[in-house]
């Protein structure tokens, strides 16, 4: 019994570790969107020749 919970909880540890790893990758992904499409909004506010709000 001890074994198979040694293992359930290596398991367990390997698919939060995982999920952790994906997660970061969203929030880059979601970083790197933000910033592109900043770059768009910027763009286009220069373009009509006003200021950009930063949504800071």
């Amino acid at each position: 019994h001890e074994i198979y919970k040694t293992n359930t909880k290596a398991i367990c540890d390997k698919l939060e570790t995982r999920l952790k790893a994906a997660e970061g990758e969203n929030e880059k992904r979601k970083k790197w969107m933000d910033v592109e499409l900043g770059k768009y909004h910027l763009s286009d506010d220069q373009a009509l020749g006003k200021k950009g709000d930063s949504n800071d």
